[in-house]
Order: structure tokens, then sequence, then C-alpha cells
């Protein structure tokens, strides 16, 4: 079963992708595979684009060539290509819960009819991902730009429900049958396989000048994906104030403690938690995504400097920072309320966390 996060822990899980882009073109950005490997220019093709599956963590680090893919990695990596970003959330299965890092891909790729579960309620993230679901999940999501093809397969007849999607496939040379005349569609796919297949995909999609990830207009202008007016969200309004404002983008049920969206503040990739103290909003804490403002960069000066001056734009000028060993703090003080910007690293992992309050300096 995927590990269960918390909120504040989310950052570190936040993206598949833990690491920093190799300077060194003779070092390989995964630990068990070598760059000798036939298949390596198509993961590091994908790794190039964050478009890895949530389960895959490169560089030092071990990418489970030889395991199984499942259905999750299949959601996360075509949520990806598709353009949504990773949010937690609840959704309609009962085996696929608010912790899990790939529920918010599940649930727009089920609203999408991408993907769908099993009668008993469940969508069985865990389960290997064949050759003929994935087919499935490819053409639901990019069927439109893919030829119809014209190759049969004697094990998958026209009332197989992946008959189109394999000819499809085929059709764009994304992958091929056997030499016994079979396309084995029950047959699981190990993760290499399902990258491999992807990187087919997206330089299929390419060749046909579709840009990847789409950021398909129906992404950009569903409710889930406008932004929330931060100016209009202050400390001491009540929790149905609060929720009129950040509905759209919620991510948890409603509590008495807390509510969660899937957005940073100002429309920064990231996530917002906005907690409650005898029924009023007491502090807003702001969890960002900064790899996908920064590829490259290891030094938390460098990323801390990005979202300062996002943050010097807000609440202006009149800000002091303090920075011991590896925490950099910035601090405004409102009068009415405060603002620390917090870049850190601690275990080798770089977060950039901020906190809207009624706290006093932290130093």
């Amino acid at each position: 079963m995927m590990k269960k996060i918390t909120i504040l822990s989310f950052l570190f899980l936040f993206s598949f992708s833990t690491i920093f882009a190799s300077n060194a073109s003779a070092e390989s950005v995964f630990k068990d595979i070598e760059e000798t490997n036939p298949n390596y220019n198509d993961l590091k093709f994908l790794y190039d684009k964050d478009l890895l599956s949530d389960s895959v963590i490169g560089k030092a680090q071990t990418f489970g060539k030889d395991k199984k893919a499942t259905r999750g990695d299949a959601v996360t990596i075509i949520g990806k290509t598709i353009g949504y970003k990773m949010y937690t959330t609840y959704t309609p299965y009962k085996d696929v819960d608010y912790g899990d890092v790939f529920s918010g891909q599940v649930l727009e790729l089920s609203k999408l009819g991408i993907i769908n579960g099993y009668s008993d309620g469940t969508f069985r993230p865990e389960g290997n991902l064949t050759r003929g679901h994935l087919a499935l999940f490819i053409d639901r999501a990019f069927g439109k730009y893919l030829p119809e093809g014209n190759q049969e397969f004697k094990d998958v007849p026209k009332s197989n429900d992946a008959y189109k999607a394999v000819k499809k496939l085929v059709g764009a040379k994304i992958t091929t049958g056997y030499g016994n005349g079979t396309f084995k569609p029950n047959e699981p796919l190990t993760k290499m396989h399902l990258h491999v297949f992807m990187a087919r995909l997206v330089k299929y999609l390419e060749g046909q000048n579709v840009k990847v990830p789409l950021n398909d207009p129906l992404i950009e202008h569903t409710e889930r994906y406008k932004p929330i007016n931060d100016s209009k969200i202050k400390l001491g309004l009540s929790k149905s104030e609060v929720y009129e404002l950040i509905k759209h983008r919620m991510t948890n049920k409603q509590t008495d403690i807390w509510y969660s969206t899937n957005v940073g503040r100002n429309g920064l990739d990231g996530k917002s938690t906005y907690e409650f103290l005898d029924g009023k909003l007491a502090g807003i804490i702001n969890i960002f995504n900064w790899k996908s403002l920064v590829k490259s960069s290891n030094s938390i000066s460098d990323i801390h400097e990005i979202y300062l001056k996002e943050y010097t734009e807000e609440f202006g000028k009149d800000y002091e920072t303090h920075i011991e060993d590896d925490l950099i703090t910035t601090f405004w003080d409102k009068s009415a309320y405060t603002i620390k910007l917090n870049t850190y690293r601690v275990d080798g992992e770089i977060s950039v966390v901020s906190h809207i309050s009624s706290e006093p300096k932290p130093f």
C-alpha cells in the first residue's frame, strides 16, 4: 500500500523527482541503469521533462527497472503528460485515500473518463498494469492525436475493449506485437516498459507539433485550476468565509481545524493549508514545489531569492532576513499579521515554506 503522508510531510513527496540535473554527461541519473542500457535515452528524455512516474526516484537512487508497473504509476505519468499538477485529495475510490500522492491525478483522470475503477468501488492503484490497460489509458487521453492503425492481433479481437487502442499505439510505433502475431494484452508491464511506452508517445506527439505537457484548455479553465484571490483571505475570517474563497481548489473535506488547497500563494505551484482556532482563521501555511521553477540549482539562497521576489511584490521591501547554516528566514511585520518565508535543507532536501500568522519575529 502506498505510504500515507501528512500535510507538512507532503512537501518531501510532492514531486516524484527529488533530484537535480547532473552537469556530468557521463553520469547516469539512475543508480540501477547505465547509459549503455538501450532504453536509457528514453528514460532520460522523460527525466528531463519531469515526466517520470511518482514512484521513480532518480540520481543516486534506483529506478526499479524490473519492478512491475502499477495502475498508480500509469495515472501519475499520464496525468503529468496531460498537464495536471500533483496534489492530494479525496477520490471516489475506497482504496485511494487523501494521503496517496497520486490521488489528485486519480480524481482528475476519472473525471475525464480516462480511467475507471472496479464494481467493488476500488481503483486498485497497486494492481499490475497490463499492456491492454495502458493502451486503453493512452487512447482515452491522447487518442485524438494518434493514427487509426491497421495492425491486427489474433489475441485482440474486435470484442476486446482495447482493440482500437492497440491498433492506434502500433500505428504510432509506440509499441509492437510479438513475432507469433499476438499482442499479449494481459501481460503485466514493468516500470521500464511503461516509461519507454510513454517516451515514445511523447516523441510521437511532439513530432506532430503537439506540445507536451498538453495543458489543454479543458484543464486551464476548469474550476479546479482557477486562481485563489489571496488578498481577500485575512486572518480572523470565519470558516465559512474562507471556504467560499477557496472551495474550488480545496483538496480536503471540511474539518474543524484546517482546510487545504492544491495551489500555493499567488498561484505558485504548491499547496496551502488554512488553520483555524475557535472557528477563525489563525494561520496560512504555503508549501511550494520549487522544482517547477528551478530545475538545476541546489543552492538554498538562489531558490530563496526567487520566492523572496514574489513575496516582496505582495508584502513590500520592509523585511528582515536571517541566515543560519541551512536555513534562510525572511520576516515581515505588518502589525495585524506577520509573514515568515523559510527556505531550508534537511537531509539533503530543500523546502520552501511560508507562514502567515500573528506569531512574533523568530530571531
